[in-house]
């Protein structure tokens, strides 16, 4: 087994002191751990707002298809209604038009 260490020429001979490549490695690598877990953290994060969004549309989506659909239906009813008041309108513009033409006419007629 190889020792990152090497031997202190100041103290007796058993004493070691650490590598420093070894130690600018070690902290190297502690800092790209980090960085990529912050990454993992943050790609987990978007993955959740990812499918919040998805959810979010889909709902919007079924909300869209209702408002459609009853919205034409509330456009029929009101055709129908505004159609009923035409109608009625002529009807009743009819009978007044009867109502005065019918007397001139008997009267022309006698």
């Amino acid at each position: 087994m190889s020792n990152n260490y090497e031997k202190n020429p100041f103290s007796d001979e058993h004493a070691y002191q650490p590598d420093p490549n070894i130690a600018r490695l070690q902290h190297s690598l502690e800092e790209t751990t980090g960085l990529m877990r912050d990454n993992i953290r943050k790609k987990g994060e978007t993955g959740e707002l990812l499918d919040q969004n998805v959810q979010l549309t889909e709902n919007l989506k079924l909300t869209a298809t209702t408002f459609r659909n009853e919205s034409k239906k509330v456009e029929k009813k009101m055709w129908k209604k505004n159609m009923k008041l035409k109608l009625c309108l002529i009807f009743l513009i009819l009978i007044i038009i009867a109502a005065i033409a019918v007397p001139i006419v008997l009267h022309f007629v006698h």
